[in-house]
């Protein structure tokens, strides 16, 4: 079971601007985060930087970020390289909504945090909702069969809107996106992404930041129903206006009702429904490591056959545990030692992992049932990967 606390002080003087808590576990009071605050300040007094220790099955983290805020938690269940990355969607998500220059100006910092927690907090507590059930690092895809359709129909609409950054939301996952999107910072989509799922409204419009195009330049961001759970959104200048953008949307895809319908019945496989997968798949965890983008099915049979010994969410942690614990951790082993592992396997009395990579970014992690032969494993996940990546209509 998760339990974390998160709090956010400025670097320079302490000051808490806020805390929170998920799981079972009390809040911590004031004099405890003073404490933790503090050791890590009189570390850095002495030259030394405190990033990370660990209490019985706690894990204390500590970072700086931007010169101006200090991200400090205290975590039960999960990785420290998660924790990571919980810090750094925390922080994107504040600089989305707080220019370079307020988050540097000592004067203004509260302030300016106070006056935009309303739209960063939502984000922040959405992602602590998702840290058991979402690969953090990395942008959430599904992959439907009219994906190359869809990216023709986003194509036309970017050029209408002048924007270069647009994507199509399908159940709060990303369908197909345009390259300016994917060159965005990785932990910046994801922290669009969380935007777009903790929203009120599904017609939205603010105004946002994206330090990694410019770090004071204001943007704004845009999202337009396409149907009840299928949006499109743009991150464009003050113009065109938002009337305007909703006619484009509606001029665009006025003669598409039966793709949009058709590409909702992705959900919940989330892969193409023309792409059949060995009967002895519970759930995949697709990934590339290059554009940091993800595709995850806890639902890769659309009709089971069979016996199923698992939940949906009970496979969804066993996939993402067997990639947190066994896969992610590897790869930092193998950079660091200049190895290489192109497969990997876990086997228990229930079920059974393996994952595999084509060694160009591409990687898939599969939960088979315990009944597959160890031998013959790694042979179907390669076929799965091959066949993934071949089709021609998952715009992977």
């Amino acid at each position: 079971m998760t339990s974390i606390h998160l709090m956010c002080l400025t670097t320079i003087s302490g000051l808490p601007l806020f805390t929170k808590k998920r799981g079972d576990c009390e809040s911590l009071p004031f004099s405890t985060v003073a404490s933790l605050n503090g050791v890590h300040m009189f570390c850095k007094t002495v030259g030394m930087e405190l990033q990370s220790t660990y209490c019985e099955d706690w894990i204390l983290c500590w970072k700086d970020f931007h010169e101006s805020l200090t991200i400090v938690i205290a975590a039960k269940g999960l990785t420290e390289k998660n924790i990571e990355h919980v810090m750094s969607i925390v922080v994107t998500s504040i600089t989305l909504f707080v220019c370079m220059e307020d988050l540097k100006n000592i004067d203004t910092i509260q302030d300016r945090m106070k006056k935009e927690s309303k739209n960063f907090m939502p984000m922040i507590d959405k992602t602590l909702d998702i840290l058991e059930t979402d690969i953090l690092e990395y942008t959430d895809c599904i992959l439907p069969t009219e994906n190359p359709q869809l990216l023709s129909k986003l194509g036309d609409f970017s050029g209408q809107v002048n924007s270069h950054f647009c994507s199509i939301f399908i159940n709060h996952k990303i369908a197909v996106a345009t390259e300016g999107w994917w060159g965005l910072d990785s932990f910046e989509r994801k922290a669009l992404s969380i935007l777009f799922c903790s929203a009120k409204s599904p017609l939205n419009e603010s105004v946002i930041f994206l330090p990694s195009k410019d770090v004071n330049s204001a943007f704004r961001i845009v999202t337009v129903p396409l149907s009840a759970t299928m949006a499109i959104c743009a991150i464009c200048g003050a113009e065109p206006l938002l009337p305007e953008i909703q006619m484009m949307v509606q001029h665009t895809f006025k003669n598409d009702i039966d793709l949009l319908l058709n590409a909702e019945k992705c959900v919940p496989r989330n892969f193409p429904d023309n792409i059949e997968f060995d009967s002895r798949i519970l759930g995949i965890i697709l990934l590339n490591k290059t554009v940091k983008k993800c595709a995850i099915s806890r639902h890769i049979q659309q009709s089971s056959s069979g016996k199923r010994t698992l939940s949906g969410s009970h496979r969804m942690s066993i996939l993402k545990s067997f990639f947190d614990e066994a896969v992610d951790a590897l790869d930092d082993f193998i950079e660091d030692s200049k190895l290489s592992c192109l497969s990997q396997y876990w086997s228990s009395e229930y079920h059974k992992c393996n994952y595999t990579t084509d060694g160009e970014g591409n990687l898939i992690c599969v939960l088979y049932v315990a009944s597959i032969p160890t031998y013959t494993m790694n042979l179907v996940t390669e076929d799965t990967l091959k066949k993934v990546l071949e089709d021609k209509s998952t715009c992977w």
